[in-house]
């Protein structure tokens, strides 16, 4: 497709009805859905990850404005170390506190931990939230309840149950 400004300054779209698959693409349109709530960042995720299926544990993370809508850009931290260390969480907070200082002062952050495999989060998966929790109340980064995706679902791993599943 031309998109040259023509003799009128506009652009000459005159193949737009080309249905060639590379004009399957996406809309350039930042998402940014209104996260009041879990079930709203759940559903943020579920949207954002699909399809699911996952070959190795890794983070993705978002940044959240003061309005509560994400950030126009996801970031994955790939290779998660094994074992995942309580100074590996410290080293992430410390960066999401310089990112949020940096472009969302009064916003927050939402992880999600992803991971091959079914089920519920196993111990393992309790045990690195858990950590994460631990270093972002340090590192006074405000955050979203962290998710598990793997295979075949989205599922929230509340604060309140880290202690629960990882025993």
């Amino acid at each position: 497709m031309n998109m040259l400004p023509d003799d009128t300054g506009h652009a000459d779209r005159s193949d737009d009805a080309d249905p060639s698959p590379d004009r399957d693409v996406p809309d350039r349109i930042p998402f940014t859905p209104l996260i009041s709530s879990q079930a709203d960042l759940e559903e943020a995720w579920r949207r954002l990850m699909r399809p699911l299926g996952w070959s190795r544990r890794a983070l993705w993370f978002l940044c959240l404005g003061d309005d509560d809508r994400p950030l126009p850009v996801i970031h994955e931290v790939s290779d998660l170390p094994e074992p995942f260390e309580p100074d590996d969480a410290a080293k992430a907070a410390e960066l999401w506190r310089v990112m949020l200082d940096e472009f969302a002062p009064d916003g927050s952050l939402a992880v999600l931990l992803v991971r091959p495999g079914t089920g519920s989060p196993d111990p393992l998966d309790a045990r690195i939230a858990a950590a994460l929790y631990a270093a972002c109340r340090r590192a006074r980064v405000p955050t979203q309840v962290i998710h598990l995706a793997h295979d075949h679902a989205i599922l929230p791993i509340p604060y309140d149950v880290v202690g629960q599943v990882s025993a």
